[in-house]
């Protein structure tokens, strides 16, 4: 079953322009089975921890070690907030703490070999979507940050994020539990 994503959010400052280059109906684009549409920026941050890692998953601040900062100055969280950033040939998998019907999350300047694999509660891939063909279809550069509202008719057991080369940089994870 093909999760549908509700909302794309890129950076305040960049809302207007995105939707004016990428040409963005109302009703959103298709990208890897998700609609996906442009909303405002997070105002807070909230710290995402992964349940669990292969390879080099590291909290950081500001841009360290090649990851990029996924908050925008504008914001006002850009080098004050933590957030998760997977190296390269590297994936963190965030269990949800219940089975949950969405998610939200900050995705930072997603890259070519960025990974966003969501599955079902007994493990089964639900479906994936990867940063280039995002960028491909939003026609929006790198550098962007998006938050992604991601809803499943199947229950939401955890997802991952991978990394070919580097990096992938998330926060503001979110589950929205099965009523």
């Amino acid at each position: 079953m093909k999760l549908v994503v509700l909302m794309l959010c890129a950076a305040a400052a960049f809302c207007q322009a995105a939707q004016a280059d990428a040409g963005l109906a109302s009703a959103g684009v298709k990208v890897d089975g998700f609609n996906i549409k442009i909303r405002s920026s997070p105002t807070k941050a909230k710290l995402a921890h992964p349940t669990s890692t292969t390879g080099t998953v590291r909290v950081v601040k500001g841009y360290a070690h090649g990851c990029t900062d996924p908050f925008r100055d504008d914001a006002g969280l850009a080098g004050h907030s933590k957030y998760v950033c997977v190296d390269g040939k590297s994936t963190a998998t965030f269990v949800a703490p219940q089975p949950a019907i969405r998610f939200q999350l900050l995705w930072g300047s997603p890259d070519t070999d960025n990974t966003l694999s969501v599955y079902d509660t007994s493990g089964t891939l639900i479906d994936a979507i990867s940063g280039k063909t995002l960028d491909e279809k939003l026609q929006i550069s790198n550098g962007q940050d998006y938050v992604l509202r991601i809803e499943s008719k199947t229950p939401i057991g955890s997802i991952s994020l991978t990394s070919v080369t580097c990096c992938f940089e998330i926060d503001n994870l979110k589950f929205k539990p099965v009523p």
